[in-house]
């Protein structure tokens, strides 16, 4: 009996993105640089669907409309129907909108928030700045978690968090330069640093 014979069943990914799609791209790029892999078949399966006919997440979240939600379920479903059984989502702000859908779902959501705010917790224990988009930072989703953490998390005041989301319009628009200059005027505390969450 052969390696390959004995070898456990293979999971499939399921990437749901297109919010943005720049954010998706920047995802798999680093999921293909971080897998520890020696060659092409060590790599994980994945199956993808980029949809960024998805309605604004942070208008819904401040707007309290349902149709990016119902989108975001009807395409995870649709995933698992291709025969994933592990869900990702590259977009912070659609997590702000899986609470109602989550018990709902066919297989299990890689949580976005804990993969943030876990290595930001070995990193620099003392705290960090959120830069999220408006909706993101409406939802408290960071906030509730890092308190449950006992993670001290900033959020910038209304004028900063206005170009941290304008900043991520930009990055939707291919404007990376021009994103990137928006960044630059950012509030800082010494010590903590930017919990970067871009283009989503």
């Amino acid at each position: 009996m052969t390696a390959a014979t004995t070898r456990l069943p293979e999971r499939t990914l399921g990437v749901l993105g297109g919010m943005g799609p720049a954010a998706t791209a920047e995802f798999l790029r680093l999921l293909a640089a971080d897998v520890p892999a020696a060659r092409d078949q060590e790599h994980p399966r994945i199956v993808m669907l980029s949809d960024p006919g998805i309605p604004d997440r942070t208008a819904a979240i401040l707007g309290d409309d349902t149709e990016a939600a119902r989108r975001i379920r009807q395409d995870l479903f649709t995933l698992a129907g291709w025969g994933a059984d592990l869900l990702a989502i590259p977009c912070n702000t659609a997590h702000a909108l899986l609470d109602d859908i989550a018990a709902e779902l066919p297989a299990p959501v890689v949580d976005i928030v804990d993969a943030t705010l876990e290595p930001a917790a070995r990193t620099s224990p003392e705290g960090g700045w959120l830069t999220a988009t408006t909706g993101t930072v409406a939802s408290g989703l960071y906030q509730t978690r890092a308190a449950a953490r006992g993670y001290p998390l900033h959020v910038p005041g209304d004028g900063e968090q206005a170009r941290v989301h304008a900043a991520a319009e930009l990055m939707k628009t291919g404007r990376t330069d021009e994103a990137a200059s928006r960044r630059d005027h950012r509030c800082t505390v010494p010590g903590s640093p930017i919990l970067g969450i871009r283009n989503s």
